[in-house]
């Protein structure tokens, strides 16, 4: 039951992360995802709230993503 447990509690960092960068600009979350980044790779991954962290920084890479391929798209359309 434990993966689901912590299937739920990503999802609810998710939320979270999503709600605190609703509207962040590009920078923003690229700076974010780095500072995440560098939490998760620090020694101690098993530490308490390695998950958390492992959790924030998947949903905010998948923000940064978002947001790279939105700013693609709008250049790409902007020079047609």
């Amino acid at each position: 039951m434990a993966g689901a447990d912590d299937d739920a509690r990503a999802d609810d960092v998710t939320r979270e992360v999503r709600a605190a960068f609703a509207g962040a600009t590009w920078f923003e979350l690229a700076r974010a995802t780095s500072e995440a980044h560098h939490a998760v790779e620090r020694p101690g991954a098993r530490e308490p709230g390695a998950d958390v962290r492992r959790a924030r920084y998947a949903a905010l890479r998948a923000m940064l993503d978002e947001a790279t391929e939105n700013v693609s798209t709008h250049c790409l359309h902007a020079r047609l």
